[in-house]
Formats: C-alpha cells, structure tokens, sequence
C-alpha cells in the first residue's frame, strides 16, 4: 500500500469516525429530549388526574349542598369548594405551563425560561398545598360525615376531634410524599434540559 492509497484509507476512517460521532450525539440529544419531555408529561399527567378528581368532588358536594344542614356542615361544604377550585386553577396552571416547554422546536433560553417558570409555579402550589393540608380535613370531614354517613359531627364532637387528629397525622405523610415525586421529577427534567444546553 502506498502513501495516497494510505491517505485516502485514513480520510474514509477518519469522515466515517465523524459520522458516527454526529450520531451519538443526535442520538444523545433525543434520549436526553425524550427523557425532558417523559418528566414533564409526568407531571401533567398527576396534575390531570388531581384537576380531574377535585371537580368531581366539587360537583358532588355542589349536587349534595341541600343535606349539609348545620353550619358546620355548610362552612366546610363552601370551603372545600373554594379550596378545590383554587387547586383546579393551579393544577391547570402547571399543566399548561409544564405542556408549553417544547425542548425539540424551541430555543434552549426559551425552555429553561419556560422550566423556571413552571418551577415558580410549582414552588407557589407547595406553599399553598401546606396550607390547604391543614385546613382541608378542619372543613372536609363534617361534609363527608354528613353526606356519605348522614350524620352531623356537631352531634359527636370527640368523633370530630378524633378524625382530626388522624387526618393531622395522615395528610403530612401524603403529602410529603407527593412532595418528594414531584422534586424528584424536577431534578431530572432539570439534569436533562442542562444537557441540552450543552448540546
């Protein structure tokens, strides 16, 4: 073999080596978009269902209201209904902001703009959810004893008393847990939009 056939033997491996090379990185970046894209589709996906459950109880308390007869009853019947529809309108504001990040068609400062804006949002629904945590069980269970079990729990404040406490107890672990999902989700779709950047 000689020198030019030697030369052209090294330019073939060298342009083929190029090739692959550009489509390991192709290939990366798709893994790397389809990933960003799974994580946020995840969290659309559990807000949907959370949207989808809150209006069926508000329309279920809304049919209902005539039973709630004492005013017990009928604070925690609006109260849910206000609370409810507050998580509605946040649920729908993660949900559009999570499905309007495009990281295959929009420009990286647009989808780490879009990430930060649904981290806001997401960080506003935490703060709120405490708050909402502590306050649901206080107006929920004098609704649900009335209207699943047809009885009041100014009859039998201790029942009330007892369903608070467990409540108090249950809901924080719940909680947490859907707090820790939904940060575990967050610092994966933000590892995977970081590589993006350096593309």
């Amino acid at each position: 073999m000689d020198f030019d056939e030697l030369k052209n033997t090294w330019a073939d491996m060298s342009s083929s080596l190029q090739k692959n090379e550009n489509l390991d990185k192709e290939m990366i970046l798709n893994i790397t978009r389809r990933k960003t894209r799974n994580g946020l589709n995840g969290i659309a996906i559990a807000e949907s269902i959370g949207i989808l459950i809150s209006l069926g109880a508000i329309i279920y308390i809304l049919i209902n209201f005539n039973k709630l007869s004492n005013w017990l009853d009928i604070t925690g019947g609006a109260g849910t209904v206000l609370i409810l529809t507050l998580s509605i309108y946040l649920g729908l504001k993660i949900v559009f902001s999570a499905n309007g990040i495009n990281v295959r068609d929009q420009a990286y400062s647009e989808v780490v703009s879009r990430f930060n804006q649904l981290k806001s949002i997401l960080k506003a629904y935490k703060y709120i959810s405490i708050a909402a945590y502590f306050t649901m069980p206080i107006l929920l269970l004098p609704v649900v004893s009335q209207l699943w079990f047809g009885k009041s729990l100014l009859d039998d404040l201790s029942e009330y008393i007892e369903a608070l406490v467990a409540s108090l107890v249950i809901l924080p672990i719940i909680w947490w847990l859907i707090f820790v999902m939904y940060k575990r989700q967050m610092r994966k779709i933000s590892k995977a939009i970081s590589k993006l950047g350096g593309k």
